[in-house]
C-alpha cells in the first residue's frame, strides 16, 4: 500500500504532488529598491486520498501548512502544481454546473464558528441561502432542507433557532450552524479545520461524535485539520504529520500517535501534558528556531532534530514503509543509510 492510498474502497479525494508558494516582501526597504520577493513553499508535493466514510487527520504545528492545504481543496486558493481530484475529477478547472456540482460535494467548517457566520443573518438565512443559489429547492422546500441538517447536526427542534442570529447563540451552537451549513450541500467530502480548538471540552465531545456519525451513517470523507493529538485520536482512521509542507508521517492512527517514529512526530506527543503525575515524563529537545525556513535540500527538519545526521543536510529523506501501513521520512530508518 501506498502512503498515499484510502484505507478503504475507492478515494473520493485525490491529492497528488500538491504544491503552493507565496511571495512575500518583509521590509520597506525592499519594497522601495523593487528587490525580488521572497518566495516561501507552504505546501511541497503534499499527496493523499480518502475513501468514503474515512477519516484523516491532518496534524502538524502553527505554519506547517495544513490550513493551506484545506483552502486549495475548496478552492479557495489556486495551487502552483499538483493535482485535486473529487471523484475522479480534476477541480482546477471547473466552470458554471460542473463548478456548482463540486461545491455541493465538497464543504469546509471553519475554525472559528464566531467569525464564520454572517452576524446579520438568521440562522434560517445562513442555511436557505446556498440550497437557493445550488438550485438545490424552491424557498418552501429550502425551509425543510434547512430544519433537517439543523437537526442533523444536534439542534432540535429547529424551529427554535431559524430566527435567531448568531450573537444569540453559545459557542457550540453556532459551530453546530455552521455544520449545518455544510450538510445543508449533501457533501461528499467534509473539511474541518480545527473545528472544536474555540469550545469547551464538554461541547467538543458532541461536536466529534457528530462528525464521527456523518463519516459511519453517510459516508462522508473527512479530512481533519488540528494540532491536538488527543481529538485525532479519537475520530481519526489515519493521521499524516505535516511539518514546513511536507508529510514526514503517514500511517494508522494508533501507530503515528502511540509509536510515532519521526523526531517531529515524538516531539509533538511529548509537548501533550499529561495530568498523570505518575506517568514517566519523556521530553523531546528541538534546537533552532521553528520560524526559520533551511533550504529545499536535504530535511528541512534537521535544524531542529536532535538526530539530525550529516546524511540530512545533503539528501531529502523519502517515506518508507516501516510498519504494516505505516511510512516515515526519515534518514533514521533507511536500511540504505
Amino acid at each position: 500500500m501506498s502512503p498515499l492510498e484510502a484505507s478503504s474502497g475507492a478515494p473520493i479525494l485525490s491529492v497528488r504532488s500538491l504544491i503552493k508558494r507565496y511571495s512575500s516582501r518583509t521590509e520597506l526597504g525592499g519594497l522601495l529598491s523593487r528587490t525580488p520577493d521572497k518566495i516561501v513553499t507552504a505546501v511541497d508535493g503534499v499527496s493523499f486520498e480518502i475513501g468514503e466514510g474515512e477519516r484523516l487527520g491532518l496534524v502538524g504545528e502553527s505554519g506547517s501548512g495544513k490550513t493551506t492545504i484545506g483552502r486549495l481543496l475548496l478552492r479557495l486558493e489556486t495551487a502552483d502544481g499538483g493535482d485535486i481530484l473529487v471523484r475522479g475529477r480534476e477541480i482546477s478547472g471547473l466552470r458554471g454546473k460542473d463548478a456548482r456540482a463540486f461545491y455541493r460535494d465538497v464543504q469546509m467548517v471553519f475554525q472559528d464558528p464566531y467569525g464564520s457566520l454572517n452576524p446579520r443573518f438568521k440562522v434560517q438565512d445562513t442555511l436557505m441561502d446556498p440550497v437557493i443559489v445550488q438550485r438545490l429547492a424552491p424557498r418552501r422546500g429550502g425551509a425543510d432542507r434547512a430544519a433537517w441538517a439543523l437537526e442533523r447536526a444536534g439542534l432540535s427542534p429547529p424551529e427554535e433557532f431559524f430566527h435567531k442570529y448568531p450573537h444569540e447563540l453559545s459557542g457550540g451552537q453556532r459551530q453546530r450552524v455552521a455544520i449545518a451549513r455544510a450538510l445543508v450541500m449533501n457533501p461528499r467530502v467534509l473539511v474541518a479545520d480545527e473545528p472544536v480548538s474555540m469550545l469547551d471540552v464538554s461541547i467538543k465531545a458532541g461536536i466529534l461524535n457528530l462528525l464521527k456519525k456523518l463519516s459511519d451513517e453517510d459516508g462522508v470523507a473527512i479530512l481533519y485539520i488540528s494540532h491536538d493529538l488527543s481529538t485525532v485520536k479519537y475520530l481519526c482512521h489515519r493521521t499524516a504529520i505535516l511539518y514546513r509542507g511536507k508529510l514526514v508521517e503517514v500511517g494508522p492512527t494508533g501507530e503515528v500517535i502511540e509509536r510515532p517514529r519521526h523526531p517531529y512526530s515524538q516531539a509533538l506527543k511529548a509537548a501533550v501534558p499529561n495530568p498523570d503525575p505518575r506517568a514517566p515524563r519523556r521530553q523531546v529537545a528541538m534546537t533552532g528556531n521553528p520560524g526559520e525556513r533551511v533550504k529545499d535540500l536535504g530535511c528541512r527538519f534537521r535544524h531542529r532534530c536532535p538526530d539530525a545526521m550529516e546524511v540530512c543536510a545533503h539528501v531529502e529523506p523519502a517515506l518508507i514503509e516501516v510498519g504494516r501501513n505505516h511510512f516515515v521520512a526519515c534518514h533514521l530508518h533507511d536500511p540504505n543509510i
